[in-house]
């Protein structure tokens, strides 16, 4: 079964966006963005020990198939596009005006984008997925 390399950015919900990734068998969380001890101890107690200071350097540096956005609203359309650009797929909740904005954009970079909608944890969430079609 492949295992899918995994980066986090971002604390708000992130205890139970651990242990939902957690228990999916083929998810390999394998680094975060943390900057504190603090920030750092959630995610260690996962088995993640690889931190970086921002989401740019996560990204060029971990080789990652998803990066999970768990940061403010007003920095998810940014992020989002950066790991679209590198082919990563990108999974998170989206209450804010950039699902727009990269329902216009998302095709000049990834395959596919996609958005869970208000969730309690991953097995309850519904997804929007936005594929690209071949021309």
């Amino acid at each position: 079964m492949k295992k899918y390399r995994t980066g986090i950015s971002g604390s708000a919900h992130i205890n139970s966006h651990l242990y939902s990734l957690n228990a999916v068998p083929n998810i390999e969380l394998v680094a975060a963005v943390a900057q504190t001890e603090a920030e750092k101890r959630p995610f260690q107690s996962y088995g993640i020990s690889t931190f970086y200071q921002n989401y740019k350097e996560m990204l060029d540096n971990e080789n990652l198939d998803i990066f999970e956005i768990d940061s403010a609203p007003n920095l998810r359309y940014e992020m989002t596009l950066e790991a679209a650009k590198r082919g990563i797929h990108v999974l998170g909740k989206n209450r804010s005006p950039c699902l727009s904005k990269l329902v216009m954009k998302w095709s000049m970079h990834a395959k596919r984008l996609a958005f869970s909608l208000p969730y309690t944890t991953y097995d309850a969430a519904t997804l929007i997925i936005f594929e690209r079609r071949n021309s």
